[in-house]
């Protein structure tokens, strides 16, 4: 494996805001180093700055189920069949707000959970040929008989309208498996669940 390239093998000739409401559509002018050791033409990339994310898979080891949430997504208007998402929890970090706080804070809005355990899974960039949202996604260990599923939960404010849904683990696979669930969050959060759970759950749900 070769060694990554180095933040100093850019070279940031401008950089000007487009376009800004909830996000942000920014210009970059650059350059970078090739391969071969040369520099790049100058080029221009769009990048939509949407802010950082914690993302949160609610888990119940005593009873081996899921937390997952359905709401609307006015991204996926063009799905085939339906613009409403399950998913994990998840929300954009505000400013000064801890990634660990901002998790716990979603989890308790959008799913009526709490937690004291919330274990690293991955920390990733979501699309990095045109976002620099970068996400940080936890397990959060928690008891499914406290979700929120007697009522809808979310912010009103944030016009949120979220249905809570109690799964067995199995079942949550397979809706992957499925392609029920197709968002890449959730995704991720679930294969790593079920992979976790196939080598060595002892160690890591004691």
């Amino acid at each position: 494996m070769r060694d990554y390239q180095l933040k100093t093998d850019v070279e940031i000739l401008s950089h000007e805001i487009a376009f800004k409401r909830f996000y942000q559509m920014e210009i970059y002018r650059l350059r970078h180093r090739l391969f071969n050791g040369n520099w790049s033409e100058i080029i221009t990339r769009d990048i939509a700055n949407t802010g950082q994310v914690a993302a949160v898979l609610p888990y119940d080891p005593a009873h081996n189920k899921v937390v997952l949430i359905e709401q609307f997504r006015a991204g996926t208007l063009t799905d085939e069949k339906s613009p409403w998402q399950l998913e994990i929890v998840a929300g954009l970090q505000e400013v000064d707000e801890v990634k660990i706080e901002l998790a716990k804070r979603e989890l308790k809005e959008e799913a009526g959970l709490d937690t004291t355990i919330l274990m690293p899974i991955y920390r990733y960039w979501e699309s990095p040929g045109a976002s620099n949202k970068q996400v940080d996604l936890y397990c959060g260990i928690i008891d499914s008989r406290d979700a929120g599923i007697e009522s809808l939960q979310g912010v009103a404010q944030e016009h949120e309208d979220i249905r809570v849904h109690v799964l067995d683990a199995e079942e949550s696979f397979q809706l992957v498996r499925d392609g029920f669930i197709n968002n890449s969050l959730s995704i991720i959060a679930l294969q790593w669940l079920e992979l976790s759970l196939l080598k060595a759950p002892q160690l890591l749900f004691k």
